[in-house]
């Protein structure tokens, strides 16, 4: 990691965006109505880059990135106020936030 207080940042945890990000493509497959011709890796497989090429998962996408940018860019003192300010809005789009919760 090339941060020069990094001594000072607590645990950094690439993880669970990775997690999240895996399971956004199967929320997707679901809300774009995605086909999936059976359960074989393959297939889901095909499904998950199809959804890849979607406006919805692009979008989100989008969103995670530009967040962990400002997140990588913030100060230590600033983080609070970036939780803070996350916890507000949702990374998905308000027509899709009913079926998500049904998800």
């Amino acid at each position: 990691m090339d941060y020069e207080n990094f001594e000072e940042c607590g645990k950094l945890d690439f993880y669970r965006p990775l997690c999240m990000l895996d399971m956004m493509e199967d929320v997707c497959i679901g809300l774009t109505d995605t086909p999936v011709v059976s359960n074989r890796g393959t297939d889901l497989e095909k499904a998950m880059t199809q959804v890849r090429k979607t406006s919805l998962f692009q979008e989100i996408f989008m969103h995670v990135q530009n967040d962990l940018q400002t997140a990588l860019l913030t100060t230590l003192t600033e983080y609070e106020a970036l939780r803070k300010e996350y916890g507000q809005y949702m990374i998905i789009p308000e027509q899709y936030a009913v079926r998500m919760l049904e998800y």
